[in-house]
């Protein structure tokens, strides 16, 4: 078994990433297991993170590109600032209840169909649920630091709520390839003042309104979200900008 240690003056990183684990065991925990902050179990063949408890100290821990069912395990890692489950096969959002200090969270790639058990972490500034099968989105109004959203390739058909439910420190929203069919929803982000960046390319609400002779859909949402500068990966530009003030002025 190959530990291989990365130790600064106070955080020690372990990083057993890539070695064929299929079980976290006892054994991986060593004596100076909670000196660990920061671990990596990255592209194993996990199925669980039983023992995971043995390093009690963990404020970063990724194990993305596994095969995890359940994230339970993590709830008494009460140190953890920033984790990473991303690209597993987990189902649901849990364990996080007493994760009282998580910053960043990464839970792309996984089979998560609702956004739920966030409540206590309300210090969370990234929050990924990209490419998973979430329908609509959740009351997440609590998460007053969040900065960044990113629900791209999902199955949300609407932003109903979305006034209420979305935070209004958010800088950065994803919601390109997804199933929203009216364009009119946007208008449920209004609220979005510090909005900065957006994706909704690849929803069909775009791809019909595209080909409409002379219908350009970035002004439509610049008229609701006016601090855009970011949409689909294109700045904003100063013409898109005097077309939505004069569709905001109508």
């Amino acid at each position: 078994m190959d530990l291989n240690f990365l130790n600064s003056d106070e955080h020690h990183t372990l990083n057993l990433s890539g070695q064929g684990l299929k079980k976290l065991t006892k054994g991986h925990c060593s004596e100076d297991a909670h000196k660990v902050t920061s671990l990596s179990l990255d592209s194993n063949e996990l199925q669980r993170l039983d023992n995971i408890n043995g390093f009690p100290n963990l404020m970063e821990l990724s194990a993305s590109h596994n095969q995890l069912l359940r994230m339970h395990s993590v709830n008494q890692l009460h140190h953890l600032v920033r984790l990473d489950l991303s690209h597993n096969n987990l189902l649901s959002i849990e364990g996080l209840k007493d994760l009282e200090h998580l910053k960043w969270l990464n839970l792309s790639g996984n089979n998560i169909k609702t956004i739920e058990h966030l409540y206590t972490n309300t210090l969370l500034e990234y929050l990924s649920l990209s490419e998973n099968s979430i329908s609509h989105i959740s009351n997440l109004s609590h998460l007053v630091h969040l900065k960044q959203l990113f629900l791209h390739k999902n199955h949300i058909g609407v932003l109903h709520h979305c006034e209420i439910y979305l935070p209004a420190s958010l800088v950065t929203l994803t919601l390109a390839a997804n199933n929203l069919t009216d364009l009119n929803h946007v208008s449920h982000l209004v609220r979005l003042t510090n909005l900065r960046e957006f994706s909704i390319a690849g929803n069909p609400c775009v791809n019909m309104t595209g080909s409409a002779a002379g219908f350009d859909y970035r002004p439509f949402l610049i008229n609701w979200c006016m601090g855009l500068k970011v949409i689909d990966g294109y700045a904003v530009d100063d013409i898109e900008s005097l077309k939505a003030e004069w569709l905001y002025s109508q």
